[in-house]
């Protein structure tokens, strides 16, 4: 589990870094998945959290897939869309992308650590890690929302019930996620705020509203 975790803390360390590159255009030297035929229909990742580990060299694994490194031509064709590109977690089965600024973000996040992510086959079998890919952005899938206006800050807003009137708005968001990927991150894009920020929001309110009653009271005397 914490080999795991760390390979997921590089990943998010590098798909960061990746996403300072552009968030919407596809690179040249970016990796996207493709069967072993290069077609790119029906292309699915295994789950990591699952246990399930994706190798390139797995046998006897049906529409087996490869990972291809874009080019430039690759790049001009259009044929590609940032939500085909993915990335690797650190392990000794993986390709990594072709891009040195994010092979050094790789060797940066990890060499404090002593650790090398182009050599990471070990003796023991539970610290040899294959790595696996995810996709850098994906796009939820039955997207629905809708506005609420109720009273009561600390309301909790009943599903079943309908919420149409109130001095108060919230937004309420349904969507479907694949496997390791999360509601808050979706949120934090629609917030345009720091997912940290967002946990504070309730005891950052709480206090501007005190700070707000003890400047009316100092007024008032």
């Amino acid at each position: 589990m914490y080999v795991h975790a760390y390979q997921s803390y590089v990943w998010n360390v590098v798909a960061s870094a990746r996403v300072k590159l552009s968030a919407t255009d596809v690179l040249e030297g970016d990796l996207v998945m493709v069967k072993s035929d290069g077609a790119m229909d029906d292309v699915e990742i295994d789950d990591p959290d699952e246990g399930g580990e994706f190798s390139l060299n797995v046998e006897g694994k049906d529409n087996k897939i490869a990972v291809k490194v874009l080019t430039s031509e690759d790049v001009a064709s259009g044929a590609y869309t940032i939500h085909d590109i993915v990335l690797p977690t650190p392990g000794y089965d993986v390709i990594y992308p072709a891009r040195e600024d994010l092979r050094q973000a790789y060797v940066g996040t990890m060499s404090p650590d002593g650790l090398d992510p182009f050599n990471m086959r070990r003796v023991v079998r539970e610290t040899s890690m294959l790595g696996h890919y995810r996709r850098v952005i994906h796009r939820p899938e039955d997207v629905q929302w809708e506005i609420l206006r109720y009273n009561g800050r600390d309301t909790l807003l009943d599903p079943n019930e309908v919420w149409k009137e109130g001095e108060l708005m919230a937004l309420r968001v349904q969507l479907r996620l694949g496997t390791s990927q999360y509601a808050t991150m979706a949120l934090r894009e629609v917030c345009k705020r720091d997912t940290v920020d967002i946990q504070f929001w309730g005891k950052e309110r709480d206090e501007l509203e005190k700070a707000k009653k003890a400047e009316n009271t100092d007024v008032g005397i």
